[in-house]
């Protein structure tokens, strides 16, 4: 026996299940008198549902029955789309469901897709639930057709008897919905890499400006880099605190005027300030504001700036670390992990040459820029996690030893 044929796209198939009686008994009715006077609610459903499947319908009951399993096929087939979440979404949203689906307990790095995630989700519950295709499926498909053609006005219903040229189907509308669906499956990721990509080049050219304020200092101050702590008093990463903060070395640029503000201020920082609340300030209020990680430099290892000179590949400007931000949050972190500035998948980095560049892990010439010499090799001994003290037996005791922090 030869298989149906698909009205639509003439592809051959098998049918679904069949009507229901109540449905089977309507149209056979509906048939007997020609398909006219519709005489109770299931027969007048069942012909506005085949006045949206076709202006002009076939005339007997075998091809009207195969209209009606068309529609539910065509559902059936668009309900199959199923399209991939890029990795890092899907791990934020597993990250959420394994959270409890607290926001609070996903990782900084993966919090704005797991807010993404979270949004979609609300927005989801709140729809109507799955088409259920059992046996009933004929019912609540017209009663809801119904109901849609009743909300509709006078002038944009379909009319078979006025309408020559053929009608919008529903399957129509259902195909149209899963291709839109499969592009936004597709488009949505590409838009975030190109943001992300976006804001990439507004880091490299930003870092790029800080490289011309770090030559400026150079030039009026002999060449060297900029500090405001000759020495550290026991710390130095207490933020705001006088004597006990590297990155007042860094706020330095800014408070001499070298800089403003906001071209120290990361886009992949949102915590950031972009205004100095105090124009007598020597350095930012809280580790959070501080959006990138400078090479700390006890007195008797101070640099200088060799941008006039032959190409340095000595990192002295990076990122955020990941590794201060555990420490000052009291947890660990993996010595290899990349900054949160953007997402964890790299860090732009500032030589003192003057070059930028964007890295994809923090070990630069063997040497990782997180971590003091002292550490590495105590990690080389027992690998493991990572928390730093703060103090200053982590100070770098060599010019080869790159450390930067916050």
């Amino acid at each position: 026996m030869t298989p149906p044929v698909d009205p639509i796209s003439g592809a051959a198939h098998l049918p679904l299940a069949e009507l229901s009686p109540n449905d089977a008994a309507a149209l056979d009715r509906l048939a007997e008198r020609g398909f006219t006077d519709p005489q109770d609610e299931t027969e007048r459903r069942l012909l506005a549902l085949l006045d949206l499947l076709d202006a002009e319908p076939p005339s007997d009951r075998a091809a009207r029955v195969e209209a009606v399993h068309l529609l539910v096929r065509r559902a059936a087939e668009s309900e199959s789309v199923a399209p991939e979440l890029h990795p890092l979404d899907q791990e934020a949203l597993d990250a959420l469901v394994n959270g409890g689906h607290r926001l609070d307990r996903v990782p900084r790095s993966l919090r704005q897709r797991a807010e993404v995630a979270a949004a979609i989700g609300r927005v989801l519950t709140q729809t109507e639930p799955a088409v259920d295709f059992s046996a009933d499926l004929a019912d609540r498909t017209l009663a809801r057709i119904q109901e849609e053609v009743d909300a509709e006005s006078e002038s944009l219903r379909f009319d078979r008897h006025r309408l020559t040229a053929p009608s919008v189907r529903w399957a129509d509308l259902v195909s149209i919905a899963a291709v839109f669906l499969l592009c936004a499956s597709v488009l949505w990721p590409v838009l975030q890499a190109g943001r992300s990509q976006a804001r990439r080049f507004a880091a490299t050219a930003q870092l790029g400006s800080v490289a011309s304020a770090f030559g400026a200092y150079a030039e009026d101050h002999g060449g060297a880099m900029p500090v405001a702590t000759p020495q550290f008093e026991g710390s130095w990463m207490q933020v705001g605190q006088a004597g006990r903060s590297n990155s007042a070395n860094l706020y330095t640029i800014i408070r001499a005027g070298y800089a403003p503000i906001d071209r120290l201020a990361s886009p992949g920082n949102p915590n950031a300030p972009t205004k100095a609340s105090d124009p007598e300030a020597r350095d930012w209020g809280r580790l959070l504001e501080v959006s990138y990680s400078y090479r700390l430099l006890p007195a008797h290892l101070r640099s200088t700036w060799a941008s006039d000179r032959q190409p340095s590949a000595t990192p002295v400007l990076a990122d955020r670390s990941p590794v201060t931000l555990a420490t000052a949050e009291g947890r660990t972190t993996p010595p290899d992990a990349n900054s949160p500035n953007f997402d964890g998948l790299g860090q732009h980095v500032l030589f003192e040459d003057g070059s930028v560049a964007f890295l994809e892990s923090p070990v630069v010439n063997g040497d990782n820029i997180w971590l003091p010499a002292v550490i590495e090799k105590f990690l080389e001994r027992i690998p493991g996690r990572v928390e730093l003290k703060g103090d200053m037996s982590e100070i770098p005791n060599s010019p080869a030893d790159v450390f930067l922090g916050p």
